[in-house]
């Protein structure tokens, strides 16, 4: 549907002359162009200028799309109300909501986010405060659409969009109570997805129509009032278009679609019950088209809880909401594992709920969810019985395994408190040691009603296996095991998560045990410092400014974790978000931090937040002539060549450089140039970095390196010695997993790529240890 395709013609003529402006009127889109002789900002940016004139309380919604360069709207009211957006959502488009401040002028400016960057773009000013998902007047420029009609259209750039920024065409029909109808949407050129609103504003989305049929989608249904139903064609990706196929005829298609249940309404679960689920067509489903059951529970501030999803049939997903709507979110509880867990404290009193889903869309099959306050256990006899419907196959429960009764007196009753040693994650822990020959059976269990278990079994050539639950209805651990090597082993007693205490048996059937006196957690004589910056909020503080989601969370909850975990003590941690987040205070801490290092310790620099380029000298490190940079709070810039002459300040054992920003490939050619140094940079020089909001991240980078550094890289062996080629071969892991595959990502020219990350090293060696809690 090309909606005023004589004005666009028009306007893709228009030349905005420098210093001049140019009208613009509601729900009457413009085409303009960024070029020499537009105006000139001071950073160097072209920019266009639009007047409105608007009244006092009038809600618009304006909206600036490009393919050919990544655009800013700034926009002014007439009591001095400035709105400004970089990146709208997940897209390189811009957006600004507002709420105009009093009768006058409305200045609606529109310029490149790199210096000199030039093309054409649209921009669309429309009604705000719209209820539904529709947009704008999309609803108003709908066609009729019939029993039995079939229509051929076009998604394209004149279309109007939805707030997550697909373009977007809208029909409508009159429909009674009852009528069965099955609407087809098909198209050749991009990945459909279609929306039916009842005239009550219920809506129903649908992007595949069935598993297979990966481009196509359907609704089919009886529908339950009488009115008038809008329709909405639009693609599963932002900027998809392409000419498209809508039909609607009479009856239900072989498929019907499976109206959802209450997204509100959830299954009551208690801490210490264990229960069995399973995801099948006909249980609500989440936006991205995974099936989801909804659990709840009570909680109150200060608890904290362990939470596991685990099974054969599917790759399971929990999602967490606190009672103040926090979400935590976690698809695999352990390097290697395909099962979920979270552990959960509370912050605040009232309800929880807990979203079973799986990591894949349209994903069936059988889980078992177990819910438990730290340290207790999940008992078997909890176990509710379900029986299995005609189309879901519930396992039997697995009794444990028997357990060897001691041959000699390897019975301990133990406790974990807080002066034991601590794991590098932060796990309490007791170790004990035996002499084993090779080839002799043993049997350990670690049982507690207090801790979920966790253990560990050292070879004497520093091997090690573990064991987290004995079987899929218990937390307590058990290895069982024929011994490879001969020489002294060691049985490490810790908990599944960090810092919990209590007591616990340990029983042992392969003879005596020794007790290893418990020693001060001192991370192998070195020490580590870090600096950790995250931007969420760019200047100005508040609604407007370049913002970016999630990316202040990555730097605190990474120097937090690094800290709770003993790692780094707080005085060698410099965290600095939003407004902090400045060259000048970026500067200072890297000068703070190069006064103490020594040679024989770590420093780690993390970056979350907005990464540009801009032109230079072509030159050996720079032989695309362009820079890459840093955004800070201000808009200033910490280039690629600034970065390098802070690390020089940095005399450490290792210096690591972890960057999650677009562009911040370029880094490493400048950065990772003397002995010592290394770097993680979330995409090459010339491609930008994606939001990582599965995982509540500012990027994909961020968690995985959180979640490295805290427990998933150190599995090669599992000895709480994090090495660099652990962490580097955990982040290329999840890289070639969730990100590489999945994720595009554009250049300046707004070439399509794929995010890949770059890892660089100069004279680091994969056996360097990065982490140790020894």
């Amino acid at each position: 549907m090309r909606l005023f395709i004589p004005f666009l013609c028009l306007a893709l003529s228009l030349a905005f002359p420098a210093l001049g402006s140019e009208p613009i009127e509601l729900d009457h889109p413009l085409v303009g162009a960024l070029e020499v002789g537009d105006e000139l900002t001071a950073e160097q940016q072209f920019q266009d200028l639009f007047l409105f004139e608007g009244h006092g309380g009038q809600e618009l919604s304006i909206h600036v799309h490009s393919d050919e360069f990544d655009g800013v709207l700034e926009v002014t009211d007439a009591a001095g109300n400035v709105h400004v957006n970089d990146d709208y959502g997940s897209t390189r488009d811009s957006q600004v909501d507002m709420i105009v401040g009093e009768d006058g002028p409305v200045e609606i400016r529109v310029r490149s986010y790199f210096p000199g960057a030039e093309g054409s773009y649209i921009i669309t000013m429309s009604p705000g405060g719209a209820e539904s998902s529709l947009r704008g007047s999309a609803q108003d420029s709908a066609l009729p659409l019939g029993v039995g009609q079939v229509v051929h259209g076009d998604l394209a750039p004149a279309d109007s969009r939805l707030l997550s920024g697909e373009w977007m065409d809208v029909y409508y029909f009159n429909g009674t109570t009852g009528m069965e109808i099955t609407l087809d949407l098909q198209s050749p050129e991009f990945d459909t997805y279609l929306m039916l609103i009842m005239p009550s504003g219920e809506q129903i989305d649908n992007d595949d129509m069935q598993p297979g049929l990966m481009t196509d989608s359907q609704i089919s249904l009886a529908l339950e009032e009488t009115g008038e139903h809008i329709v909405a064609v639009t693609s599963y990706g932002v900027g998809e278009m392409g000419g498209y196929q809508l039909s609607m005829t009479p009856g239900l298609s072989a498929h019907p679609t499976v109206m959802a249940p209450d997204l509100l309404s959830a299954t009551s679960i208690t801490p210490g019950q264990s229960l069995q689920g399973s995801l099948q067509e006909g249980d609500q489903s989440l936006r991205t088209g995974e099936f989801m059951d909804l659990y709840s529970f009570t909680g109150s501030a200060g608890e904290t809880f362990s939470i596991s999803m685990t099974s054969t049939e599917i790759d399971p997903y929990i999602i967490f909401i606190h009672p103040d709507g926090t979400q935590e979110d976690n698809d695999d509880a352990r390097f290697g594992s395909f099962d979920a867990g979270l552990s959960v404290t509370l912050q605040g009193d009232g309800e929880c709920q807990i979203g079973a889903t799986s990591y894949a869309p349209d994903e069936t099959g059988v889980y078992q969810l177990a819910l438990a306050r730290a340290g207790g256990e999940v008992r078997v006899e909890d176990l509710p019985e379900i029986a299995p419907g005609p189309e879901t196959h519930v396992p039997p429960v697995t009794p444990p395994p028997p357990v060897t009764p001691p041959t000699e007196e390897g019975i301990v009753l133990g406790e974990l408190s807080d002066q034991d040693a601590r794991l590098y994650n932060g796990e309490f822990a007791d170790a004990y040691t035996f002499m084993g020959q090779a080839g002799q059976q043993i049997s350990i269990s670690l049982e507690s009603s207090d801790i979920d278990t966790y253990l560990i079994l050292t070879y004497p050539s520093g091997d090690t296996e573990d064991n987290d639950d004995a079987h899929p209805n218990t937390l307590n651990s058990m290895i069982q095991s024929t011994l490879p090597e001969t020489g002294e082993y060691t049985i490490t007693c810790t908990s599944y998560a960090p810092a919990e205490v209590g007591p616990y048996t340990l029983t042992f059937s392969g003879g005596n045990l020794t007790q290893i006196e418990a020693e001060p957690l001192i991370a192998d004589g070195r020490q580590y410092y870090g600096v950790f910056c995250g931007i969420s909020d760019y200047a100005p503080l508040g609604p407007g400014g370049s913002d970016l989601p999630l990316c202040r969370g990555d730097a605190l909850k990474l120097a937090d974790a690094l800290t709770d975990m003993g790692i780094m003590s707080a005085e060698n941690v410099i965290t600095l978000v939003d407004d902090e987040a400045t060259v000048e205070n970026i500067e200072a801490a890297f000068q703070q931090i190069g006064s103490r290092v020594n040679a024989d310790d770590v420093f780690i620099f993390f970056y979350s937040g907005h990464g540009g380029q801009r032109r230079t000298a072509v030159s050996r490190t720079e032989l695309d002539g362009m820079d890459e940079y840093l955004v800070t709070f201000t808009g200033d810039a910490v280039t690629d060549d600034r970065m390098t002459e802070l690390f020089d300040q940095i005399n450490a054992e290792i210096a690591l450089i972890c960057l999650d920003a677009c562009f911040s490939g370029g880094f490493a050619k400048d950065v990772i140039i003397a002995r010592g140094r290394m770097g993680f940079f979330s995409s090459e020089e010339d491609l930008t970095s994606d939001v990582a909001s599965k995982f509540q991240s500012g990027g994909y980078l961020s968690h995985f390196f959180l979640t490295g550094v805290t427990g998933e890289a150190d599995d090669d062996p599992r000895d709480r010695r994090l090495s660099v080629g652990e962490i580097c071969h955990y982040l290329q892991v999840q890289f070639g997993e969730h990100v590489s595959r999945q994720v595009t990502s554009v250049t300046r020219r707004q070439t399509t790529g794929y995010q890949h990350l770059v890892v660089d090293r100069s004279g680091v060696k994969i056996e360097d240890i990065l982490i140790s809690m020894q």
